[in-house]
């Protein structure tokens, strides 16, 4: 994998973030990347022309986006994050009841097929609750 999350080893509440293919190191505060983002080592862009680093950071925030965005930037009401491996999408609710709802990549076309899946999926608990709870 190009890149490596994990919390950072001497700051509590910070994570750091390390693009294996430019040895590119990032440390930032949770939930607050864009305001606390701190190039740790610039590895094997050290020397590079400005639009080399801006490609490269630019990737690196990109992928935190997709990959991380709950750590990454302040927790949102519904999220959606693709696994580490781009295999899988999940859809995540993070308000009260807590959802996630897992979906393979090898069988989406598009996201309206995620979206189509969850509306059915929500009729189905709407019957369900109604014939369950009429007592």
């Amino acid at each position: 994998m190009r890149y490596e999350f994990y919390t950072h080893p001497e700051r509590p509440g910070w994570y750091q973030v390390t693009d294996t293919k430019w040895m590119l190191s990032v440390s930032f505060e949770a939930h607050r990347f864009n305001e606390t983002q701190q190039v740790d080592d610039f590895g094997g862009l050290e020397g590079k022309d400005a639009q080399t680093i801006a490609h490269a950071m630019s990737e690196l925030g990109d992928w935190l986006f997709g990959h991380h965005y709950s750590e990454v930037f302040p927790a949102p009401t519904f999220e959606l994050r693709r696994s580490e491996d781009d295999k899988a999408l999940h859809v995540i609710g993070h308000k009260i009841p807590h959802v996630c709802a897992t979906f393979q990549t090898d069988e989406l076309d598009s996201l309206d097929d995620a979206a189509e899946r969850l509306e059915k999926m929500a009729q189905f608990l709407r019957k369900r609750m109604k014939a369950h709870f009429k007592k």
